[in-house]
């Protein structure tokens, strides 16, 4: 995760705004702009689906004065990250004085066109209700799609797209470059563009270019939309070719793999990624883009709800974020929120949620969430041996549990697989290879042989291998990480 290391020194200038931004609706968790603000307890505390597309549609009907509309479209399938992704784009929106809609109506029917033809149509509604809408309104229509997101939040990067490229009145549109001569859709053709990230100026010359978007006879025959672009661009179609300008793809969005940081790259965007990692990734990005709001608002909830589940899950994640802010605060990355504890302070909660666990039957993977924490701080402090003897009772606890479900056998295999790994930074590599291995041998029973996990396995015994000197064994098992696609 060094990416988001980075991400939170370029965030820092803008945390004490943002957080307050954030902070200023916790209380309410009502109003017409709810959908507008990132809340900072992840999953538990964001808008639900209901409340994204419902009330920021209904805020956003009449468009507010200068600045950019921001749109996207948002479905009940993608509800896990758009969550987070909404979230997110709110509060760049509020931030930077712009107007955030979200879409969640079906588009008009696609009659033969591919899904992602649902942008032009949105596009195209939007920009006739804004050239039918009297001055002043916003002058530019961004589109993101909704796996994508803003990580820089000190830097207004769509007003620097404008003023860059954008004040010859000519221009009508910015679009990024598709990375790498991507290709798209099952014609595997090779694309100009990536249509995931779009600035159109508002007016005429936009309406009658999204119209020919929309009826492209190869749209009709479900040909991609990054396609029927690229045609229309090759015919300069309306002029599009003077009219477009062609940025590289880090200047409002990304490629797969290639993230820079946030001033470098200041759009994310995981088109073609499973939808868990989005969750996980957009929410790594709302913690560590308002961590100080983010400790502070789980503290007072611990505070509050002291003695119920909900205060036992505040206090659970709030001595997670201090476990994080001791990880930024190490000397080498020195980028932490000061005026917090760290690893022991963390380590204190820990061991009192342990200690009042032990008190609740039937909490064994909860517990074993703990001890896994508690395991992870003595590490960080450098106790390694208490540390082993925190996983070693885990791993106890759950061969020694009534149920043997799935859940309990992949905790102990992650719980074995990071015994492995403290085992081989002591050089007990015997020890460590046979943690390794049983992990691996569970982790597959439940999950099977491949998976992305799997390729985690291999390769950590692979590296245990070669630290003891085994190196054709370890290559035998890099080489079958490799060839899980």
């Amino acid at each position: 995760m060094a990416i988001w290391l980075v991400l939170f020194i370029f965030a820092s200038l803008a945390i004490a705004l943002v957080a307050w931004l954030f902070l200023s609706t916790l209380d309410t968790g009502e109003g017409s702009d709810a959908c507008c603000h990132a809340l900072l307890e992840g999953q538990d505390t964001l808008p639900t689906f209901k409340e994204v597309t419902t009330k920021c549609t209904a805020m956003q009907s009449h468009p507010s004065e200068g600045g950019v509309l921001i749109l996207t479209h948002t479905t009940a399938s993608i509800e896990s990250y758009a969550r987070y992704s909404t979230s997110l784009l709110g509060a760049y929106s509020k931030l930077f004085g712009h107007t955030l809609i979200v879409e969640h109506e079906r588009p008009a029917p696609l009659k033969g066109r591919e899904y992602r033809y649902g942008k032009v149509w949105y596009l195209l509604n939007w920009m006739r209700h804004l050239v039918a809408m009297p001055q002043p309104r916003p002058a530019y229509i961004f589109w993101l799609d909704a796996d994508a997101v803003f990580v820089n939040f000190e830097t207004d990067t769509l007003s620097h797209v404008i003023q860059e490229h954008l004040q010859d009145p000519e221009t009508q549109m910015a679009v990024t470059r598709e990375a790498h001569g991507g290709v798209t859709g099952k014609t595997q053709k090779p694309t100009i563009v990536n249509s995931g990230a779009l600035l159109l100026r508002v007016g005429d010359w936009a309406i009658d270019f999204l119209q020919a978007w929309w009826n492209h006879p190869e749209a009709l025959q479900g040909s991609p939309d990054q396609v029927t672009f690229d045609a229309l661009y090759k015919a300069d179609l309306r002029g599009v070719r003077r009219r477009t300008v062609i940025l590289p793809i880090e200047a409002m969005n990304s490629g797969i793999g290639t993230f820079e940081s946030p001033q470098q790259q200041p759009v994310i965007h995981l088109f073609g990624t499973p939808n868990p990692v989005r969750v996980q990734e957009w929410n790594e990005v709302l913690r560590d883009t308002v961590l100080d709001g983010y400790l502070t608002s789980l503290d007072a909830r611990a505070k509050e709800l002291r003695g119920s589940p909900q205060g036992f899950r505040a206090m659970f994640k709030f001595a997670d974020g201090l476990r994080k802010n001791a990880q930024l605060c190490a000397p080498q990355k020195a980028v932490c929120v000061e005026r917090w504890g760290g690893s022991a302070a963390a380590l204190e909660i820990f061991k009192y949620l342990d200690a009042e666990i032990v008190k609740q039957p039937h909490q064994l993977p909860e517990r074993i969430q703990i001890l896994d924490k508690i395991a992870e701080e003595y590490e960080h402090i450098a106790e390694g041996d208490n540390a082993l003897a925190i996983w070693a009772e885990g791993e106890a606890l759950i061969r020694a549990g009534v149920s043997n479900g799935p859940q309990e056998r992949l905790q102990l295999a992650a719980m074995l697989n990071r015994q492995a790994v403290a085992l081989q930074a002591r050089s007990k590599y015997e020890e460590a290879l046979g943690k390794a291995k049983e992990a691996m041998d569970i982790w597959e029973s439940v999950m099977g042989a491949e998976n992305y996990d799997m390729k985690r396995f291999l390769a950590n015994i692979g590296k245990i291998l070669e630290a003891a000197g085994r190196s054709d064994e370890a290559q035998s098992y890099y080489l079958r990480a490799q060839n899980i696609e």
